[in-house]
């Protein structure tokens, strides 16, 4: 028998079309990782005049997983689409996605089904429903990480034949930049030279739904809740970057953010581009610390909905991924 090596396990997923009805797990995301763990409540029976449990029962049984891994162009349309609800998509010789989550509905929010395993052996959830979506970019590295989860989890399956990998597209550091502006229309104006890194986050998006129903052998269904969403910027403290944003900070300026990425030349001169713009409120005083020898400040701003600009944030990308 052959031992089941960690080296080989992969992870292989397939958009839903119904939340929880299965989807064919062919495609294999070259720079994510999305990892299944199972999850269960378990409750003890102890009674009267016993000094340990004379039960243990079964609760909740469900899945929760782990989103990790590298930037890519193409690949992160996955995870942005299981956080910030269906993109609008212009496919052509550059398809260029749209995402524009809403302040005040639900958001159609894609789950998908997730396979983690090597020919050895493989375990499978549907219903993966991602709850949070994180980045953090510095001059060494574009990493990209968030979490879910997924109805109960089946053991010992076999991973999907003919999987198609995704193109790989790396995110590179040095083509990343911040722009850091005082209105919605001048986005993109003022490039900020002294960031050192930049941690985006959103988090806890959603909830299972449990009920009493002996059909039912995970949860039925989510419901959103309220999320956190932050960015936290690390710069120089100086007059142009920590002074000015220090500034802003005391006057209870709203900022309007760029995050930029941009990558090889896809045709005509577009070239492969991550670009995410937020509504930035600042949420924390400044922490002074030392980078490198580099005296530095960290800036936490809540991402916000802006009624001129009739959102909080919205995501494009330009890549070759014409779908999910």
């Amino acid at each position: 028998m052959a031992e089941n090596a960690s080296v080989f396990t992969i992870t292989q997923l397939g958009a839903e079309g119904t939340a929880g009805t299965g989807a064919t797990a062919g495609t294999v995301l070259p720079a994510l990782s999305f990892t299944l763990d199972p999850d269960v409540t378990f409750q003890e029976i102890r009674p009267m005049g016993y000094k340990r449990a004379t039960e243990t029962v079964i609760g909740k049984e469900w899945t929760t997983f782990a989103v990790e891994g590298q930037g890519c162009f193409n690949c992160i349309v996955y995870p942005l689409s299981g956080v910030m609800g269906t993109a609008t998509i212009t496919a052509g010789s550059i398809t260029t996605w749209v995402f524009t989550p809403s302040d005040t509905a639900a958001d159609t929010d894609k789950t998908f089904s997730i396979e983690n395993g090597s020919a050895t052996r493989a375990i499978r959830a549907n219903y993966g429903r991602l709850t949070g979506l994180n980045y953090h970019i510095d001059r060494e590295k574009v990493e990209i990480g968030g979490d879910g989860f997924a109805q109960r989890m089946t053991e010992g399956t076999t991973l999907t034949g003919s999987a198609k990998t995704v193109a790989l597209a790396p995110m590179l550091p040095q083509s990343a930049d911040v722009y850091l502006d005082i209105t919605s229309g001048g986005i993109g104006g003022t490039k900020f030279t002294r960031v050192l890194s930049v941690d985006y986050e959103l988090s806890d998006k959603a909830q299972p739904v449990w009920v009493l129903n002996s059909a039912n052998t995970s949860f039925v269904a989510d419901v959103e809740s309220p999320p956190g969403n932050t960015l936290k910027i690390v710069v120089e403290h100086d007059a142009a970057n920590g002074g000015t944003l220090y500034s802003y900070m005391r006057a209870g300026t709203r900022l309007f953010g760029r995050v930029k990425v941009t990558g090889d030349t896809i045709q005509g001169g577009t070239a492969y581009t991550f670009q995410h713009d937020m509504a930035l409120e600042a949420s924390a005083p400044p922490k002074f610390n030392d980078q490198d020898g580099l005296r530095t400040m960290e800036y936490t701003y809540n991402v916000v909905y802006d009624a001129t600009w009739g959102k909080s944030q919205t995501v494009t990308i330009y890549n070759l991924q014409t779908g999910l």
